[in-house]
């Protein structure tokens, strides 16, 4: 990209009024360089600034420098450790001391760096007159946000100059009109609601009986019939022993009788965990293993695997006895307190983290979602994520919660059928991802109303093509925290942050030390507070007092000493001029491929106990030829290096062998078996060592950056698929291999038959694109083949 010059766009005028005295030692104009790189360091992040400054050169170390004719201005350098253990003023070791670097030729910053903020000064010893010119094109730095800093600059001063012997840690991080303005933010919890989920919907069923609550490929229930058959699920798991405190796992496919399962559950005094039908029975065994239950909700289908999770299996179906006969009961006294559900996330040490989200959270969070989201009586809402991920909940009690319609697609409809399925539903209101929802364009949805976007990054012809068509938001969330936690309406194309709290209050602070808040535009690490935060991790006290903390001592000073949940995202986020929020990227290696959360460590505690490995680290990354494609890329270290790769000692990435690619392969099939489709690497390269930072940590950027310098064919080559290349045999393998072709952005001729859609790089996603364009074609197949069958040869003989 060509660089651009930085042009002065207007003058901010701030006058400082100056208390304390100078000495030989430090003027004062040694003072505003120390204050001005405390305040570069607060608002960037950083402990090591660089900014510019003028010199008259008359003090040069040069024979008659003072009496040269001639000017010798210059604008030099100048770079300060900001330390925060660091004294300002104190001796050699003070901050003021120049270094070495202080002269060196400094290149130019990108345009939009504070270091293009260059304040002069003049003083008459009592009064200081500061202003700053932004050397940049206007709109890169806001005129509120050059104020702020001068503000922050004439605080930092002012302590400074009273006390020259103080520590970078003592001195104020903002100023105080920016903490008056996150207060206003901040200051005021949102309202709790002291009921429970079902509770709520009862309400509804009582309101508009008749209404229909659900709509699913089984049938329909109306309120009242989801009521009765809810009452009748609490019955029966009474009878069997549940305590109100129990968690009750539930195993469906999409039909109508998951809603009923959850509450019934919820009337029961339980609380519900949703599992996924699609996962490995061994990740399954794993979060029934720690639920500590003795019984297991399920439909008809599903009950040979239910069964073998759980000593007793309760299937819910229509001819279930107790759905007929309700027995009579004494339902439990349920609180706001007691856990509602559980959802399952990624753990780094390579077992899933249970998060436990009470009533009292939950309902306070949908309130607050219902209200954004423009729920209510009249709304027909897609429940089409996962039964894994939250957002499942949200799309069905929060809707229910409304009184709205769950509209609930079967598998088949969601892969093979979905924007027929969303028309024919007659749905307003959906939850996607940007990816999923780009399978609805250039369809007819006039029912549709909402559309949340969330779970990653809108592209601008995302906004471009919704705005007009539907009132289109951004969601940001988490599941500790009720789904959702911020959201904004977007009103114009260049609209990109995830906007305002909902349920809770955000506060950024220092992403090191959450004692310590950051400025309005400074990066910080996102807390959030408030009653929509959940009650920690089941049976994991150490990871929830990482994550679920005790009120920083600035919080307990705002709220008085009354107490307040908070949790710690791990996200980077900033404040806006606003006060939305715009995010920046994760603290850590928990990472969102496609809308899913998880963490990159348990994907790599599961691969260093394959014993072919000797050591592995995975990164996100898209190839040159791919750049808005991320791939979960798995670099190995094998342990016999010799037998899998042709090693060259310059070479990172060894080129690849037969038996490298075999052995990919068969890790693959490993971690299929104990993983989650999203969490098993697309692609696997040996490397003959693993990059380090000077810190001796694995260098993931250099990972990331190596990935990106190869096209999606060079990586290719390090698959299975590519040890034996199959040509078509017949037309409809042809046109197979053309479909993939154009649908996965790969080359002509270069599938092979008996390449592995999933060694090519293809998703869940991908397979609902090809298989649309396959029927516009007279291809007739499902999503389902092509999990299954994998190959084109395989898929055109079912075709026939």
């Amino acid at each position: 990209m060509p660089r651009s010059t930085p042009v002065a766009s207007e003058q901010v005028d701030f006058v400082m009024k100056l208390l304390g005295n100078t000495t030989k030692q430090i003027t004062t104009a040694t003072y505003i360089k120390l204050a001005w790189a405390v305040v570069i360091s607060c608002n960037t992040g950083s402990n090591d600034t660089v900014f510019g400054i003028t010199v008259n050169g008359r003090g040069a170390p040069i024979d008659g420098a003072g009496e040269m004719t001639g000017a010798t201005i210059a604008t030099i350098p100048q770079r300060r450790s900001t330390e925060h253990s660091g004294a300002l003023a104190g001796g050699k070791g003070g901050l003021y001391v120049p270094k070495p670097t202080d002269h060196s030729t400094l290149s130019s910053e990108p345009a939009g760096s504070l270091r293009d903020l260059r304040p002069f000064c003049n003083s008459d010893g009592c009064i200081l007159r500061v202003w700053s010119l932004p050397r940049m094109p206007a709109g890169m730095i806001s005129r509120e946000r050059v104020q702020r800093l001068l503000q922050h600059l004439e605080l930092v001063l002012q302590d400074l100059m009273a006390d020259p012997s103080c520590k970078v840690g003592d001195l104020p991080r903002m100023s105080r009109q920016e903490w008056d303005q996150i207060q206003r933010w901040s200051g005021t919890l949102p309202p709790v609601s002291r009921q429970c989920v079902h509770e709520i919907v009862n309400q509804r069923s009582l309101q508009f009986p008749n209404a229909c609550a659900v709509s699913a490929p089984d049938g329909d229930l109306s309120y009242a019939e989801l009521i009765r058959s809810a009452n009748a699920v609490a019955a029966e798991l009474l009878v069997h022993g549940v305590e109100r405190g129990n968690y009750i796992p539930v195993l469906f496919e999409k039909c109508k009788w998951s809603p009923v399962a959850m509450l019934g559950v919820l009337k029961a005094g339980a609380a519900f965990v949703l599992l996924d039908s699609s996962y490995p029975p061994q990740r399954l065994h794993t979060i029934c293993g720690g639920l500590k239950t003795q019984i297991i909700l399920c439909s008809k289908d599903m009950y040979a695997r239910a069964a073998s999770l759980g000593p007793t299996a309760i299937a819910i179906h229509e001819n279930a006895a107790f759905l007929a006969d309700i027995p009579d009961v004494t339902f439990p006294v349920v609180s706001p307190e007691n856990a509602a559900y559980v959802v399952f996330t990624s753990g780094s040490t390579g077992t899933p983290k249970g998060a436990v989200i009470d009533h009292q959270s939950y309902c306070s969070g949908a309130l607050a979602h219902n209200r954004a989201h423009v729920l209510g009586r009249n709304s027909r809402v897609l429940q089409y994520a996962s039964y894994a991920f939250d957002v499942s909940i949200m799309e069905t009690l929060s809707t229910l919660m409304a009184g709205g319609c769950v509209c609930i697609l079967s598998d088949l409809e969601r892969h093979d059928h979905f924007a027929n399925s969303v028309q024919r539903l007659a749905v307003t209101h959906a939850f996607l991802t940007p990816s999923t929802a780009r399978l609805l364009m250039q369809r007819e949805l006039p029912s549709l109303c909402v559309l949340v976007l969330g779970g990653e990054a809108m592209s601008l012809a995302d906004r471009s093509y919704w705005m007009s068509r539907v009132r289109l938001m951004n969601e940001y969330g988490i599941a500790e925290c009720s789904v959702a936690s911020t959201i904004r309406e977007v009103s114009h194309v260049e609209q990109k942050d995830i906007g305002f709290p909902m349920g809770v209050v955000a506060w950024v602070v220092d992403q090191n030390d959450h004692e310590k808040l950051v400025a309005i535009g400074a990066t910080g690490e996102l807390l959030l507070e408030g009653p929509s935060v959940g009650r920690g991790y089941l049976d994991n006290p150490k990871a929830t007092c990482r994550a679920f903390i005790e009120q920083p001592g600035w919080l307990r000073a705002v709220r008085n000493g009354k107490p307040s949940r908070v949790y710690k995202t791990g996200d980077l986020v900033r404040y806006n001029e606003d006060g939305s929020l715009s995010f920046i990227s994760r603290k850590d290696s928990q990472i969102k491929i496609r809308g899913q959360r998880f963490e990159l460590e348990e994907v790599e505690q599961h691969l260093r106990r394959i014993d072919e490995i000797q050591e592995a680290t995975t990164v996100v990354a898209a190839p040159s030829d791919r750049p808005k494609q991320p791939y979960l890329v798995a670099f190995i270290v094998p342990r016999a290096r010799e037998s899998f790769c042709v090693c060259s000692a310059r070479a990172l990435i060894p080129h690849p062998t037969e038996e490298f690619r075999l052995q990919a392969a068969t890790i693959q099939t490993k971690l299929h078996s104990i993983l989650p489709a999203h969490m098993v690497p697309s692609i696997y390269l040996p490397v003959n060592r693993m990059p380090k930072t000077s810190s001796d940590k694995v260098d993931r950027c250099r990972l990331k950056e190596e990935v990106g310098k190869w096209s999606w064919s060079d990586l290719r080559a390090y698959s299975v698929s590519s040890m034996s290349h199959r040509a078509p045999s017949n037309r409809v393998e042809q046109d197979l291999q053309r479909v993939w072709e154009q649908i996965l952005g790969i080359l002509l001729d270069s599938v092979g038959v008996e390449d592995s859609f999933f060694h090519l790089g293809g998703d869940s996603i991908i397979a609902m694109q090809l298989v649309a364009e396959a029927r516009s074609r007279g291809l007739d197949h499902s999503v389902q083949d092509i999990n299954q069958l994998k190959t084109i040869k395989a898929i055109a003989n079912k075709i026939g």
